[in-house]
């Protein structure tokens, strides 16, 4: 039997990937959560997940791109990602994204699905 689990986001400990780029995880056995800030004039590159994500937009501006679509990335927009769609994003003011990741293989390696 499984315990709920209360966290908060200012007691994760967090990580700067890039300048003016930090990010915070915590995840399940299926679920992987980031809340990922990023400084006004960052950019992340063209990539693709193996997975399915939705990113959802807390706080901040932004643009997000896939090879279909450009979006406005404002506070309380979401994005679903289906696994394999390339997507980049770039903001123009300090954005706060919460990005969750469905079965991502960091956590599901090696693990026997039912």
């Amino acid at each position: 039997m499984s315990n709920e689990v209360f966290q908060n986001w200012h007691e994760i400990p967090g990580k700067s990937l890039a300048d003016k780029v930090f990010l915070r995880q915590t995840s399940s056995d299926r679920v992987l959560l980031n809340w990922a800030q990023f400084g006004a004039g960052t950019a992340v590159p063209l990539h693709s997940h193996s997975n399915e994500i939705w990113v959802q937009c807390l706080s901040g501006r932004g643009t997000f791109r896939t090879d279909n679509a450009e979006y406005s990335l404002v506070p309380g927009c979401v994005v679903n990602l289906p696994a394999g769609i390339a997507h980049s994003a770039s903001f123009v003011e300090e954005t706060v994204l919460l990005e969750t990741h469905i079965d991502p293989p960091e956590l599901t390696a090696g693990k026997n699905r039912a």
